[in-house]
Parts: C-alpha cells; structure tokens; sequence
C-alpha cells in the first residue's frame, strides 16, 4: 500500500509475498486488498499494462462491496492512460468515470428524497391526529364543566355537540378521502419514477459493465455500447431536467415572466435542431410569414414547447412529412402555432390523457411521458392553451394558440 515509500528490494519483497497469498483467498473483500496491493506495486513500477489489468478486477469486486468506490477506480483508469500518453482513451475513461458516479448520486439522492417525502407525510398526519384529539379532549373538558355547572343546558349543549360531531366526521371523511387520494398519487408518481429512472439506469450499468470486461475485445461494439451509454444517460438527464421544471411550474399558478422575443426566429432554431435527427423517408417543412413576428413571451419555455412537439412528431413519423407552421390571427387577438406529422395518429379518445404526466401511448417508445405534461403546464402559465386537431386526419396535429 505504501510502495512508493519503500525501497525496491522491500517492495519485491512485499510483492511477493502478497502473490504467495493468492491461493487463499476466497473472500471478495480479500480479493479487493489483494488486486489493491497489486495495481499499487504495478503503478510503483510503471508497468502500465499490468496496473489496467489489476485496476479492471478492482472494479469488479469494487461493484460487489462497495459501489462508490468504483467511480475513483475509473479515475484511475483514466490516469493509468494519461501516464502512458494515450489521452484518447484517458480522456474516455474520465467521462465514463464522471457518468458512473453522476448515476450513483442520482441513485442516492432520490432514495433520500423518498425516504424524506415519506418521513414528512407521516409527521404531517401525526401532526394533524394531535390536533384532532387535543379539540377533542378540550371539547370533553368544556362538556363535563358545563354539566357540573348548568343541568339545564346539558340537552341544548349535548344537541349542540352531537351536531357539530357530525359536521366534523363528515370533515374528517372527507380529509380522509384526501389523503388517501395523495398516498395513491403519491405511489404512483414513486412507482413511474422507478421505471423512468431504473430503464436507463439498467442501460447504463449493464452496458459498462461489458465494455469494462477485459474478455471482450470488439472495439467496434464496445463503440456502440458506449453509444447507448450516452443516449442513455441524456435521457435520465433529461427527466430530471423535465421534472425539476414540472415542479417548478406545479409550485405556482402565477405567469411566467415575459418579454419581447422574435418568436419566426425561435421556430428556426427548434426546426434546424430537429433536422439534425433528420430520417430518411420524412421531409421537414416550416411555413412561416414574411414578417418577422415578435411577442411578448417566455422565450426560454417557449422554445421548450415546441422542442417537445417536434421531437415527439419525430418519434413517430418514420415517413412523410411534419410541418411547423406559425400564422396570426389578428380578428381572435392569437399567435398560431401548429405541428402537424402524417405519422400513427392519436386515437380521439386519448388526446386529454396524453396531456398527463408519465402518460404514453407506446410503453415501448422512448421517453418519459412527461413532455406534453410540461407542455400544458408551460402554455397555461402563458395565458395561453394547446390542444389536439380533431379535424387532422394524417396523422397528428398539435395547436398552440397564444396572447398577442
């Protein structure tokens, strides 16, 4: 462990007297101390080569006890490659190294944000039990003097009792109702953030875990799983960036902050992101006016809308077209947005529920069923509504209509 303090002939001696112990170990925390030791002598050493091989199997066992260590070992990976001059692969091993542990504090950050929501729900209905019971014991204490003071207006206190006891177990029904309705949506919402999250999260563990087995060696579909890494770990980013918004906006009825904003330009920039994902089969059209028009609006949400329109046209329309198109109407005082796709439609009785969060149509298809969520939400907030085209038979049309 502590090679680089020791002379050369101790650190052989040291060496091999930990390869003398390989025989006897079965443990897997045994097993990490020895490979260990070994990549610290084969760093001592500079012998690169063998420092990655002992580095890998640390990895491996590292998975077993202890997870967060595995993101230094990565690290080290990458400092194994920039010592011999290969910054290709130290630069890929330090941005793997930084999705590992990104994953492994999101892991743990939203097992502490449940357990915490969970803690504050129950304190919450503690909370409100001690209230109900010191009304009660107050209400009993009140009852009892009166009876010791005035017989006579026992009967007219008891009517008086027994009628607001009924008021407030209607209450309390009701309050209960309520809160069982929140526990459901609570579950719900805990249930479809662990399958949101867990389906990347798999992707990602599983895929690193073969392009870190030394057995392997097809570059080419290390390449691809790395691939699927990245494509992965942007849609995880992307629901958390999605829900961070949603519970921003859900915290608050108020309008969101507007100003001036080219909206022709920003429909520009939205249609040349998506022609970056551009398919074979499918042609991408803008109609826009002349005339440059400017609103006063959220640009920043805006622009998100309309990713998410686009994106979701993109998704599902494998050929034809999809068109983004902006008209006013200066008679109903509105900005006119529409996405229109000749892709596989919404069935008319889903186009309401499509509108809810974690809501989607194909469970196979990737997303989170959050966008047309966060849409709504968005458009709400700028006075504004969006809706499906029920007179669109192509495929589907999405409307936007907002407030000049």
């Amino acid at each position: 462990m502590r090679a680089d303090q020791l002379s050369d002939q101790q650190a052989e001696y040291y060496y091999n007297q930990i390869v003398g112990m390989r025989s006897q170990i079965t443990e897997p925390i045994d097993k990490y101390n020895y490979f260990l030791g070994m990549n610290n002598y084969y760093l001592h050493k500079h012998e690169y080569d063998k420092a990655l091989k002992t580095n890998d199997s640390l990895i491996k066992y590292a998975w077993i006890i202890s997870p967060s260590n595995v993101p230094d070992l990565l690290d080290v990976n990458s400092q194994i490659y920039e010592a011999m001059g290969d910054y290709e692969n130290a630069f890929k091993h330090h941005k793997f190294h930084m999705q590992v542990k990104d994953s492994i504090n999101s892991a743990s950050l939203e097992e502490q944000l449940g357990e915490l929501q969970v803690k504050y729900e129950v304190d919450k209905l503690h909370n409100e039990n001690c209230r109900l019971e010191m009304k009660n014991r107050l209400i009993l204490v009140i009852t009892l003097f009166i009876v010791l003071l005035l017989v006579t207006g026992i009967c007219c206190y008891l009517f008086y009792t027994l009628k607001r006891e009924r008021r407030m177990k209607k209450m309390l029904g009701e309050l209960n109702k309520k809160v069982g309705e929140s526990e459901k949506m609570k579950t719900a919402f805990i249930n479809s953030m662990c399958h949101e999250i867990r389906t990347p999260l798999n992707a990602i563990v599983g895929f690193s875990g073969i392009i870190t087995d030394m057995t392997i060696e097809d570059e080419k579909a290390k390449k691809e799983y790395y691939t699927l890494i990245t494509a992965n770990a942007e849609i995880l980013a992307s629901l958390i960036d999605h829900l961070l918004i949603v519970a921003n906006l859900d915290s608050s009825d108020a309008s969101l902050p507007c100003e001036p904003a080219n909206v022709s330009n920003v429909c520009r920039q939205e249609m040349g992101k998506l022609e970056q994902w551009a398919k074979p089969g499918v042609t991408y059209r803008m109609e826009l006016p002349e005339d440059e028009i400017s609103v006063s609006t959220n640009e920043q949400y805006l622009s998100l809308v309309i990713e998410n329109l686009l994106n979701n046209a993109n998704k599902f329309t494998d050929t034809g077209t999809i068109t983004l198109k902006m008209r006013l109407d200066k008679t109903q005082g509105t900005l006119r947005i529409e996405v229109a796709d000749t892709g596989c439609g919404i069935p008319s009785e889903k186009r309401e529920e499509v509108f809810q969060r974690f809501t989607k149509l194909d469970e196979f298809a990737q997303g989170n069923g959050l966008g047309l969520y966060l849409s709504r939400l968005i458009i709400k907030r700028l006075s504004g509504s969006i809706f499906i085209d029920p007179d669109y038979t192509e495929g589907t049309r999405m409307v936007i209509d907002l407030p000049l």
